[in-house]
């Protein structure tokens, strides 16, 4: 069946033929699957009126659409996470490219709940200049296909690497950029949880800004707004998150102590710190927090398991140990440093908001042009450095150790499903 809108549901399962599935706001993630019988569906979220020009405006037809129908896959793999691949696919009306995240059902780690989720926040977050847009989406017996516009400038990382000279106001421009799409999602109750630099993207080949924030699968449940009449209620600290999910280079300590068992909660202010860590490295081209033991064959900067390197990364993230070595910082403003400063804090209350990011001087100002040896240092033939294997370091979770055992026996139920999982989830798709 072909619908205009998202919608819930449960209006899917109790649908007749001649209703009209437009009210958005009955979206409920927790409902059962839709009848396997009937499973392959599209939906249109309104992203390009153009799109309306195929299927004669998206009227209902008793025809079962594909996403064969409408796309095909490119031999571009884009990237990849434990139960889904981003390809390059092309309309097959217009020829125009765009990212399709396909999700397969049987894999271990996919609920259809957490699908609905990161829809509905990207339903919310239609047209907003620095979150990726998701322009429609299929589901057939196998898989989720959800179709995104083409962020043609890569991973921030990447992007820096082959710019060779960038510098501290493009960064500046860019912190801006990030800033802006966290607020748009605090402001609405939202965490994303997963903020680094492989889910920041570049909207332009030859420019560095303006960047989007993509992958909303770890993020929190939006505010109810059926509970908060007439408005969004305001946010300071919540939502109260339990399960640590995210990349640990990037997690902040409060994050940190609910993965290994010394607290049960933590809140939407872990984003900014990892705002903090993503500002660091773009200044110097390295992590702030790091983890390394004395091992010879030790694969942790490989993605493998080092129980010794965890341990050691996330004692330096709970201590907030970090520093600005002269080598790379000594020209580097001192409105830089500060505003890093204030958000690698230890203490959540004190840690700055996303707001006050965007009114800091460094962001409003304007940085000076100085050009940062960033681009040397993510080249560097080293793995603690090179760009590739940061980008794979960041994203391959899967060697964190068996505390999770730990600290699964201390998360309730509720916490278990609001996240949609209890361990920490590989991150990137």
């Amino acid at each position: 069946m072909v619908y205009d809108q998202i919608v819930s549901l449960e209006e899917l399962q109790n649908r007749k033929p001649s209703q009209n599935f437009a009210d958005y706001n009955s979206f409920n993630t927790t409902c059962p699957p839709i009848d396997s019988s009937d499973v392959n569906m599209r939906f249109d979220i309104g992203y390009n009126n153009s799109h309306q020009q195929r299927g004669n405006n998206y009227q209902q037809k008793a025809k079962k659409w594909h996403f064969n129908d409408y796309y095909r896959l490119v031999d571009d793999h884009l990237g990849s996470g434990a139960y889904a691949s981003v390809k390059t696919a092309i309309n097959l009306a217009s020829g125009e490219e765009y990212a399709v995240k396909v999700v397969n059902k049987h894999k271990h780690g996919h609920t259809r709940s957490r699908i609905m989720r990161e829809v509905q926040i990207f339903k919310l977050c239609r047209n907003h200049p620095n979150i990726v847009q998701l322009v429609e989406w299929f589901e057939d017996d196998s898989s989720f296909y959800m179709v995104f516009e083409k962020m043609r400038g890569g991973p921030l990382l990447n992007h820096i690497q082959r710019k060779v000279c960038f510098t501290e106001q493009e960064a500046s421009l860019v912190t801006r950029d990030i800033a802006n799409a966290l607020k748009f999602l605090h402001d609405r109750g939202i965490a994303h949880r997963d903020v680094k630099p492989e889910n920041i993207l570049c909207t332009e080949v030859d420019k560095i800004s303006p960047v989007k924030l993509c992958d909303l699968d770890l993020a929190s449940k939006p505010f109810d707004a059926t509970t908060t009449p007439g408005r969004m209620r305001p946010v300071q600290s919540e939502p109260d998150l339990a399960s640590p999910v995210g990349s640990a280079e990037f997690m902040a300590p409060e994050v940190v102590d609910a993965f290994v068992g010394e607290a049960l909660k933590y809140d939407k202010r872990c984003d900014m710190w990892s705002l903090g860590v993503i500002i660091y490295i773009m200044l110097c081209g390295y992590p702030p927090f790091y983890g390394e033991c004395e091992k010879e064959n030790c694969g942790w900067d490989q993605g493998e398991s080092c129980s010794v390197c965890q341990e050691n990364l996330f004692h330096r993230i709970q201590g907030g140990y970090f520093d600005f070595p002269d080598e790379e910082w000594k020209h580097i403003s001192d409105s830089a440093k500060d505003l890093i400063c204030h958000l690698l804090v230890r203490n959540v209350r004190q840690r700055y908001t996303a707001d006050e990011v965007l009114t800091h001087p460094w962001v409003t100002r304007g940085a000076p042009k100085t050009p940062l040896q960033t681009a040397t240092n993510l080249s560097r033939n080293d793995s603690a450095r090179d760009v590739h294997q940061m980008n794979e370091h960041f994203l391959m979770m899967n060697r964190i150790s068996p505390m999770i055992a730990r600290l699964s026996s201390r998360l309730n139920v509720a916490a278990a499903v609001e996240a949609g999982s209890v361990v920490v989830v590989p991150g990137g798709l």
